[in-house]
């Protein structure tokens, strides 16, 4: 299980350059985890990618909703999610219940991929 911690530094360095900085990131996790399980990761590059773009928008549509309808039962449910969205954990198959919706959604992470906001 890799774990990634969804907060600013994330956030600056994914919506600098969305593409080449994931890119990067997803190598750099690649290579960390096989120094510590010595074996390679079975989560491909495209899922993985999918599922860290998923879990900035969904925290980022969260706040919108928030800042849009201000009601105790929209913010519970907007806390809700972002509690789920601060910590990303990736997960082979055997261990992560939810990796097949990554592997579902990863055809599709180049229109995601406009989604996200840019910073330059």
């Amino acid at each position: 299980m890799i774990r990634i911690v969804n907060d600013g530094a994330l956030k600056r360095l994914v919506w600098k350059a969305p593409v080449e900085h994931t890119r990067q990131l997803v190598t750099a996790l690649r290579e960390q985890y096989q120094r510590w399980a010595s074996k390679e990761l079975e989560i491909s590059d495209h899922s993985l990618t999918a599922e860290i773009w998923g879990h900035m928008l969904a925290e980022r549509y969260a706040l919108r909703l928030r800042r849009m309808i201000n009601r105790p039962v929209t913010n519970r449910f907007v806390r809700f999610l972002l509690d789920r969205m601060a910590i990303i954990d990736c997960g082979e198959r055997r261990v992560d219940n939810n990796r097949f919706i990554w592997d579902g959604i990863a055809p599709f992470r180049k229109g995601i991929r406009w989604l996200l906001p840019t910073r330059k």
